[in-house]
């Protein structure tokens, strides 16, 4: 991975997120990484997204995270990781997203609330577009929960619908809809 260099030093130093990115690799999750990986997308979900989400969204995600269902959902999508030494750092995945085989529906896309901010996220978002991309695709939708619709907006993507996810129990967690057209994921 490069380096980016702060824009706005004037300096050419690099940022903290840059060193970061160009210290961590890349790589598909197996199965031996599935507990880390759950245990990423639960207390990212929890750090980052807790105060747009309340108690009960929390406690349902976290519960549906750990449901047999949802590591099935992670191993059947193209989800890469981007690790730090032995640590995760982020996720960040797709899948087909329609029957017609048009759009990839970007998903699993989590950052370690500790490298929050730090340009992971895109990093993760922008690979699993690559990705999709090299399979053909050159349109990408996201399910976004409510914390994330900003990151995705400064990625290109644009808001289509509000509604809800189902979660255990009955729970229903807002999210948002969005898409990105074109192949300005591509580089």
């Amino acid at each position: 991975m490069s380096g980016r260099r702060d824009s706005n030093s004037g300096s050419g130093k690099t940022t903290p997120g840059a060193r970061v990115l160009e210290l961590a690799t890349t790589r598909a999750i197996t199965e031996d990484d599935i507990a880390e990986v759950h245990n990423l997308h639960i207390t990212a979900f929890t750090k980052l997204g807790g105060a747009l989400h309340d108690a009960e969204h929390t406690e349902a995600f976290a519960a549906h995270v750990n449901t047999p269902a949802y590591t099935d959902q992670l191993m059947q999508a193209d989800v890469w990781g981007v690790w730090l030494d032995k640590s995760l750092l982020a996720t960040g995945g797709w899948t087909p997203g329609d029957d017609q085989g048009k759009s990839a529906r970007i998903a699993f896309v989590f950052v370690n609330p500790v490298f929050s901010r730090l340009g992971i996220g895109r990093t993760a978002v922008e690979g699993a577009e690559r990705r999709a991309a090299a399979a053909g695709f050159h349109s990408y939708s996201v399910r976004a929960t409510l914390n994330t619709v900003p990151i995705f907006e400064r990625l290109g993507y644009a808001v289509t619908s509000r509604g809800v996810t189902p979660l255990l129990g009955g729970i229903d967690m807002p999210v948002v809809f969005m898409r990105k057209e074109g192949t300005g994921a591509r580089r």
